[in-house]
């Protein structure tokens, strides 16, 4: 008996096993016994290597996963499907090798033995800053392209009389420093609003100047003004009233509000200090009291005044228009005919007075020896004269 062995497509004969062998495709037998024979065919196959340069994996439509420089045989002609899967910050680049493509998918027919590289590279992510007002932004490290997971510290710095509000976008904070991890591409924008302004509105009352000048000036929230007050001449500063009040030339202003300021000056004035020296202190009625005075100013400038002579409280005589410079000392008398009865007398300026007491009796006291009560008498009858004479 003669048999033959024709392989399928993709197929081809391998041997005979059992009652017969041999490796030819045709078998002669003679048929002496019951006998049993097995045709051995074998499936062509193509071997499919897969090498992998990255962080990725490649499967089959199988589900087969290869790794790095594994292969795997395949029927001849079958259809392979490649997926190139990456793994986290790692993107696909393209396949070389017997076929190429920058697909993630690849069809491959297995027509012979083929190899296969799948390329996969590491993310780089980009940094976006942005800034919305007055203000920059201070990054460490500052690089075009960061590593995944890098981290990078962000600084936001206002600019002056701005204040940073918070970071928006693809982090959201309030705080000025922030550390981010660069997992991705990413757009920050730091926002900074300007300073609330306050007014400082500055008067004066009398004569002087001040720094900054009088009217109305504009600051920002917190920022501390330094004013001073400058007399004029004859002039010296008083003290400040309004929003702040104190008695120091030169002051600091902290701007937390609309704030209204006087720098009040005042102007110097002479200053007569009076005493009275002598006078008599016991009279006869109808006799001349004689009242001797001192008047000094001891004030900051020259000044014209007016003396006058009161007896309780009322004026008797007055020396007008008394001019004296700075430290300037002049005296004077007074002189008043006294009733009987006890008086109160003052000499006094626009700004001080002396008072003493005076007795006018009948008699005088009989303790006094007659030779002083003429000369007393003696001299008021001259004080009288003189008085006179004055007047006229």
């Amino acid at each position: 008996m003669n048999l033959t062995a024709t392989a399928d497509k993709y197929w081809y004969f391998v041997n005979w096993t059992g009652d017969a062998t041999g490796t030819n495709t045709t078998l002669n037998i003679t048929m002496d016994s019951d006998k049993s024979i097995t045709a051995v065919f074998e499936a062509n196959k193509y071997n499919l290597t897969v090498n992998i340069e990255g962080d990725g994996t490649v499967e089959d439509h199988e589900e087969f996963e290869f790794t790095d420089g594994e292969t795997k045989n395949y029927i001849k002609m079958t259809e392979v499907n490649l997926t190139a899967i990456v793994d986290e910050h790692w993107y696909f680049v393209n396949w070389t090798g017997d076929v190429t493509s920058t697909n993630t998918t690849l069809n491959i027919t297995m027509d012979s033995n083929k190899t296969i590289n799948a390329t996969f590279e590491q993310n780089t992510y980009t940094l976006n800053i942005t800034t919305e007002g007055e203000g920059t932004v201070d990054i460490d490290p500052d690089m075009e392209e960061y590593e995944p997971n890098a981290e990078v510290n962000l600084t936001a710095i206002a600019d002056k009389y701005w204040y940073f509000v918070n970071w928006t976008g693809d982090y959201e904070s309030e705080e000025e420093e922030i550390n981010i991890a660069m997992d991705d591409d990413k757009t920050l924008t730091a926002n900074f609003e300007e300073l609330d302004k306050y007014n400082l509105t500055i008067e004066i009352e009398g004569e002087g100047t001040t720094d900054p000048v009088e009217g109305n000036h504009t600051y920002y929230d917190g920022e501390v003004v330094v004013i001073e007050a400058i007399p004029d001449e004859g002039w010296y500063f008083e003290e400040w009233t309004g929003d702040y009040t104190g008695t120091e030339e030169e002051i600091n202003i902290t701007m937390d509000d609309n704030k209204t300021l006087t720098a009040v000056f005042e102007a110097y004035e002479p200053y007569f200090e009076v005493e009275i020296t002598d006078y008599d202190e016991q009279v006869r009625e109808g006799e001349y009291v004689t009242v001797k005075y001192t008047v000094v100013n001891t004030g900051e400038v020259e000044g014209t005044q007016d003396i006058v002579f009161l007896v309780e409280g009322s004026e008797e005589d007055r020396k007008e228009d008394v001019t004296l410079e700075v430290g300037q000392e002049q005296s004077g008398e007074f002189f008043w005919t006294a009733e009987e009865g006890s008086y109160l007398i003052s000499v006094s300026s626009e700004d001080d007075q002396d008072t003493e007491g005076v007795t006018a009796s009948e008699e005088l006291d009989s303790s006094m020896p007659g030779f002083t009560t003429m000369l007393l008498v003696l001299a008021s009858v001259i004080a009288v004269a003189i008085y006179r004479k004055k007047k006229r």
